[in-house]
């Protein structure tokens, strides 16, 4: 569990790094153009933006919903809800509701920009509602009420369809799930 932590932390500063090269070489313009995103003439162009994914993977799958704040044409800050079930057959099944800060970066390509890379962070807490009993009895399943931190990114490619209609795919990673995401956003 450490070493997939670990490489979430990595591959999200990797991915942060990497949008964001161009700001990086002038730190100055990065920091206008949040200082601009949060003025009085920048507040004027916030939009709202939702989200809705589903997610999957060896170990783990649910649903989750974000709601936030398009800042500008890169940047949403916004919250998350998932609701998921982890487990296999041997191992028991939890069931965990998450409440994270989410941050959203896109790279936009074309003068249209109807493809997106982008990469969702998200830092929270992740509550254990419900546990099912393993096959296997040496393991001992979460309590419900247990709580931990939960830290994750989702990188991947949007396609604008209409106005701000937009599928998007792509991975999944954090400390609790390794697999795909696959949504549809507003």
């Amino acid at each position: 569990m450490k070493r997939v932590f670990a490489t979430t932390v990595c591959l999200c500063l990797m991915l942060l790094c990497g949008t964001q090269a161009k700001a990086q070489l002038n730190p100055t313009t990065h920091l206008e153009q949040w200082k601009y995103a949060f003025s009085e003439e920048g507040k004027q162009h916030w939009q709202p933006e939702f989200t809705a994914r589903a997610f999957l993977g060896p170990y783990e799958g649910g649903l989750a919903v974000t709601g936030g704040v398009r800042v500008d044409n890169k940047r949403t800050l916004g919250g998350r809800i998932t609701i998921s079930e982890s487990g296999s057959t041997l191992m028991p099944s939890e069931y965990f509701i998450t409440l994270s800060a989410n941050f959203r970066k896109y790279l936009h390509f074309g003068p249209r920009e109807i493809i997106s890379l982008y990469s969702d962070f998200h830092a929270g807490l992740g509550i254990v509602y419900k546990t099912d009993k393993a096959i296997d009895p040496e393991i001992e399943p979460a309590k419900p009420g247990s709580m931990g931190p939960i830290l994750g990114v989702q990188p991947g490619i949007r396609l604008r369809l209409v106005e701000n209609i937009h599928l998007f795919a792509g991975v999944s990673l954090s400390n609790l799930h390794i697999g795909l995401h696959l949504g549809v956003g507003f």
